[in-house]
């Protein structure tokens, strides 16, 4: 019998520890192109759900890494708080303007003290 029992129980505990209290989700909206010499404004709209509570100060540390393409190291912009709601907190980062060609970027943020890294949307052209 006590095998049983622990064969039964062994998966609820186990299905216990996984559980996580909230999560997140990212929404990026950036510009196809931009003028030379204009800054790019990417949006980030930061989501939470679950029990982990409202979205005001869970994401930390954010910030839009950006390059000319292929050229050299990434360099940070960090986001500002720009508005939000209890679920959603909208930021923006603001590349500083380029001279024509393309911009790559990634973002980095912390929700809930993890780090996460996010592909960039897509490479922003400058005309």
């Amino acid at each position: 019998m006590p095998k049983v029992l622990s064969l039964f129980l062994a998966p609820v505990f186990f299905c216990i520890s996984c559980m996580q209290p909230g999560g997140g989700g990212v929404t990026q909206v950036a510009p196809e192109t931009v003028r030379v010499g204009e800054p790019a404004t990417i949006r980030l709209d930061l989501s939470v759900w679950g029990a982990a509570g409202k979205a005001d100060g869970r994401y930390t540390n954010i910030k839009v890494w950006h390059r000319r393409e292929s050229q050299g190291a990434f360099q940070p912009v960090a986001a500002t708080p720009v508005s939000g709601t209890d679920k959603v907190a909208i930021f923006e980062a603001r590349i500083p303007g380029q001279p024509a060609g393309e911009i790559e970027y990634y973002i980095e943020l912390e929700l809930d003290g993890h780090l996460n890294r996010i592909a960039g949307l897509r490479k922003i052209r400058v005309i």
